[in-house]
């Protein structure tokens, strides 16, 4: 912490101030660097804050689209097997009924056990959705 200090022989105010009205002017510039030094520090604060949430939500993000792409490729697969495919030689019908129900379980998880689809992404749009119930529509 940097103060000013008066030194004798020269003249901090430029003008003909007494040595006590010089020294209150030091003392109050003194407090008001105090003061916003601890404001600067409060922001610096608040900088970390808003940058570990970010960092937090981004994290959270992640998890939740690696969930929702795992179902599209899933459903990807799906519409390019036939009915006949999944059950024959290959395994792709194995790993289909192995898969499909672990990430429905994930993006539950992540989303929200309340969650309901609506809009884009629901039958209503011509696409796949489910609702809280775990029913696709």
């Amino acid at each position: 912490m940097r103060r000013v200090r008066w030194t004798a022989g020269f003249d901090h105010t430029g003008g003909n101030m007494s040595s006590a009205r010089k020294r209150a002017a030091l003392g109050k510039a003194n407090a008001e660097a105090e003061r916003l030094r601890q404001k600067l520090a409060l922001a610096e604060t608040m900088v970390n804050v808003w940058k570990s949430a970010a960092e937090y939500a981004a994290r959270i993000a992640d998890e939740r689209y690696a969930a929702l792409a795992e179902l599209v490729a899933l459903k990807a697969m799906k519409d390019e097997m036939s009915h006949m495919l999944l059950r024959e030689e290959g395994g792709m019908g194995l790993d289909y009924d192995r898969r499909n129900p672990l990430a429905w379980e994930r993006a539950r998880e992540l989303v929200g056990s309340n969650a309901e689809v609506s809009g884009a992404g629901t039958a209503s749009a011509g696409l796949p959705g489910w609702q809280a119930n775990g029913k696709t529509e």
